[in-house]
C-alpha cells in the first residue's frame, strides 16, 4: 500500500468538490483549495506529493504557482488540469517542469494513472515523507486504483436500460428548457459548462400540470401530452447534435409536472446530478436561495446544486 498526498487547486468550487468525490469513489481521497494564494499557503503547512493545478485563476494563476513550486518545493509533482489552455500553454508548463498536462474534460482513469506515475517519479528522485506526515493527507491503495481504472462505466437511461460503455464523467448537469424548447443561449451555456466541468447533460422539458388538467377531459388530454412529447423530442435534436459533436454525454427527459417536482424525480432515477441550469422564472415553490441549496446567477441563468 502506498501513501500519496494529493492537493487539488481550482477556483471552480463545484468542479473541484465533484472531482474530489469522484476520486473517493476510486478509493482515493484528497485535499483541495480554491485559489493560487491558498495553494501556496498550504504548502507551508503540508507538502503534497502530487498537485493537480488549474491554470486560469484570479489572483495568483497556475503558471505562477508552478514556478513557485518548482523553485521551493521541487519534490512536488505538478499535473496541470485546465479548461482554458492552449498548445502553447501546454508547451510552457511542460518546459517549466510540470509532470503532465490535461485539458478539461478529463478521463478520470487517465488522471489517476498519471498521479500514480508522478508519485513513482517523486519516490525515485526524492524518496518518501514520514508516515506521520503522509497520514495527514490521504491513504491510497494503488492496487485498488488500477482495478478501478479497468472497470467499465455504463450509462443508464431513464428507463433503466443500459447503453454502450461511455467515458466516465464527473457528474450530470441538468439543463431546464422553456417547456418544449431550449434557447440557443441556454444550449451554448450548458455545453460550455459541461465541457469545462466534465459533466454529462440531462436536457429536461416539463409540461406543468398540462396532463393532470387534461385527464379530466377525456379524450383530448392524451393527444395533448403525446404532441408535447413529440414536439420536445424534435426541438431537442439540435441540442443533442451539438453535444454529440463535442463528445458530451446526453440524456433527454420529459416530465409532465412542475420543474421542482421533475428535478426530484430525476434525482431518484439518475445518480450523480451535480448542478442545474435554468431561467429564474422557470422555478416554482422552493427556490435555490432557500436554506440547503446553493446558487449563482450567471449570464442571466440560475446555476445551483440540488440539496
Amino acid at each position: 500500500m502506498k501513501q500519496i498526498k494529493i492537493l487539488l487547486v481550482d477556483d471552480e468550487e463545484e468542479f473541484v468538490k465533484t472531482l474530489s468525490e469522484r476520486m473517493q469513489i476510486k478509493n482515493l481521497d484528497s485535499d483541495f483549495v480554491l485559489s493560487g494564494e491558498q495553494a501556496l499557503e498550504s504548502l507551508g503547512n503540508l507538502t503534497p506529493d502530487v498537485m493537480i493545478l488549474d491554470l486560469k485563476m484570479p489572483g495568483i494563476n497556475g503558471m505562477d504557482v508552478l514556478r513557485h513550486v518548482n523553485k521551493d518545493y521541487p519534490q512536488v509533482q505538478v499535473i496541470i488540469l485546465t479548461g482554458h489552455g492552449s498548445e502553447q500553454d501546454k508547451k510552457n508548463v511542460l518546459d517549466l517542469g510540470a509532470f503532465d498536462y490535461f485539458a478539461k474534460p478529463v478521463d478520470l482513469d487517465e488522471l489517476i494513472q498519471s498521479i500514480s506515475n508522478a508519485y513513482e517519479l517523486k519516490i525515485e528522485t526524492h524518496g518518501k515523507d514520514s508516515p506521520a506526515e503522509s497520514a495527514k493527507f490521504m491513504t491510497v491503495s494503488m492496487k485498488n486504483s488500477r482495478s478501478s481504472a479497468a472497470e467499465t462505466s455504463v450509462k443508464a437511461n431513464l428507463d433503466g436500460e443500459t447503453e454502450a460503455p461511455v467515458k466516465e464523467t464527473l457528474g450530470k448537469l441538468v439543463v431546464v428548457g422553456s417547456e418544449s424548447e431550449f434557447s440557443e443561449e441556454i444550449i451554448d451555456y450548458g455545453l460550455e459548462m459541461a465541457r469545462r466541468m466534465d459533466f454529462e447533460i440531462v436536457a429536461l422539458n416539463t409540461a406543468p400540470l398540462i396532463c393532470k388538467n387534461f385527464k379530466e377531459f377525456t379524450p383530448p388530454w392524451k393527444k395533448v401530452c403525446e404532441e408535447f412529447q413529440t414536439e420536445s423530442e424534435e426541438n431537442v435534436r439540435p441540442f443533442q447534435q451539438k453535444a454529440d459533436e463535442n463528445r458530451i454525454g446526453f440524456t433527454h427527459a420529459v416530465e409532465f409536472v412542475e420543474v421542482d417536482d421533475a428535478l426530484e424525480k430525476l434525482k431518484t432515477r439518475l445518480k450523480n446530478i451535480s448542478l442545474v441550469v435554468s431561467r429564474p422564472e422557470q422555478l416554482d415553490g422552493q427556490t435555490p436561495e432557500e436554506p440547503g441549496t446553493k446558487s449563482n446567477r450567471r449570464k442571466g441563468f440560475l446555476v445551483y446544486a440540488l440539496s
